[in-house]
């Protein structure tokens, strides 16, 4: 079994059909700034997924009374964002440096599943003992846990995507959460999703794999694969975003989210670094393309002769954090934003800023009714910054050295 593939040089070109934008779409893309001779500046807007179509901003439903009709778990996180509550945290006895790149789940009150993808680290956390156990060490063991990239649990059942072409399954309806199987999927994992007949993952071929089996040039134009539960693979849909240098599509398609409605059928995409919430139907045609209001366009430079990329951290951006699904109806959106960046030097590569302020910003998305509510902002304060992810019986808040369970 190959494992190095996402290391091997770029030696291939994606080659894909380039749409024309919608010309009433907002241009506040790349081809919109200022770059220096022989750079590009990503995302540009006849580059992106679907750019023929026109996009709908999302209008925000911010009334208390909407809120209050949400699921319990997002309720609490808006009283607490907005002061109206202050519960009693349980700190968790967790060593970990990996603030932004958690999941968890919690399988019931007293027993949570935590991810920690930098660490390649699968827990099982006992909350009324505080014990530890390790489900799966790092490396081709039992577990299968290298270069992670998500973790969900459907049905008690834990599935968790790797960059390295495989999706690991653990039974959790017994005890303690077992390795059961490991599926190839033949491509680089990034997210994934239950669907009403398996799985869809979020996923690209290796970069150099040309002439492996299964990459033909008709795998490098999607993004979304569908599996079986025994993981036969049935269809690809969303096209990847246009470039020949495959680390922009990488950056631009690669890093996102994908979630499933299983009332509708429908399939959710959302890239980090794109301000659109993409839904396919049940036939995987695209019914919707939604804009994120207040989404601050960052921008990643290409230098097209060196072929060199950075990210451009003089200017102002937004970044989607993460997406969870919440009681198969509800997506609870987090997007980080720098803003009033101070001592920009454009001069450096990359380009930089000395200080800036920062502030998280959490939406919940009705998959049902196509609704947004905006729950609130979290400023970063004292340099102590916080993350808060959504699980079925309650939210961990995770700092930059400690971790604290909130129950419902």
């Amino acid at each position: 079994m190959k494992r190095a593939a996402f290391f091997i040089p770029f030696i291939i070109l994606l080659i894909s059909c380039t749409s024309q934008p919608d010309p009433n779409e907002p241009r506040s893309m790349g081809e919109a700034i200022e770059v220096d001779e022989g750079h590009e500046a990503h995302p540009q807007s006849n580059r992106v997924p679907h750019a023929d179509v026109r996009s709908e901003k999302l209008d925000i439903n911010e009334t208390i009374t909407s809120v209050m009709n949400l699921p319990k778990q997002i309720e609490l996180l808006h009283d607490i964002l907005n002061g109206d509550q202050n519960p009693e945290r349980n700190e968790l006895s967790l060593l970990y440096n990996s603030m932004g790149w958690l999941n968890v789940e919690s399988l019931d009150r007293e027993t949570l599943i935590i991810m920690e993808k930098l660490n390649n680290r699968l827990v099982q956390y006992d909350l009324p003992d505080g014990q530890i156990t390790e489900l799966a060490e790092e490396g081709r063991g039992p577990g299968d846990i290298l270069f992670t990239r998500e973790m969900q649990l459907f049905d008690q059942k834990m599935y968790i995507a790797m960059q390295g072409f495989r999706v690991s399954l653990f039974d959790c309806t017994t005890g303690l959460c077992e390795f059961e199987n490991t599926i190839d999927t033949g491509v680089n994992n990034y997210s994934i999703t239950r669907t009403n007949s398996g799985f869809t993952v979020l996923g690209l071929p290796p970069f150099g794999f040309d002439d492996s089996p299964g990459m033909d040039e008709e795998i490098r134009q999607f993004t979304l694969h569908q599996f079986t539960e025994e993981g036969e693979k049935t269809g690809m849909f969303s096209p990847v975003y246009s470039h020949q240098n495959p680390m922009i599509p990488e950056r631009m398609s690669a890093e996102g989210f994908v979630r499933y409605h299983p009332e509708s059928g429908r399939t959710i995409l959302i890239s980090q670094w794109l301000p659109y919430l993409y839904i396919y139907n049940s036939d995987a045609e695209l019914e919707e393309k939604y804009r994120i209001p207040d989404f601050i366009q960052g921008y990643y430079n290409l230098i097209v002769d060196d072929q060199i990329s950075y990210f451009r951290n003089d200017m102002p951006r937004s970044i989607i954090q993460s997406v969870t699904s919440v009681d198969d109806q509800f997506l609870v959106i987090q997007i980080t934003n720098r803003t009033n960046l101070r001592g920009v030097d454009r001069t450096s590569r990359p380009p930089s800023a000395e200080e800036y302020d920062q502030h998280v910003t959490y939406y919940a998305f009705d998959m049902s009714a196509d609704q947004l509510y905006k729950l609130g902002e979290d400023h970063y304060r004292d340099g102590a910054p916080r993350l808060f992810y959504v699980a079925g019986h309650g939210l961990l808040e995770a700092g930059e050295e400690k971790a604290y369970w909130i129950g419902l």
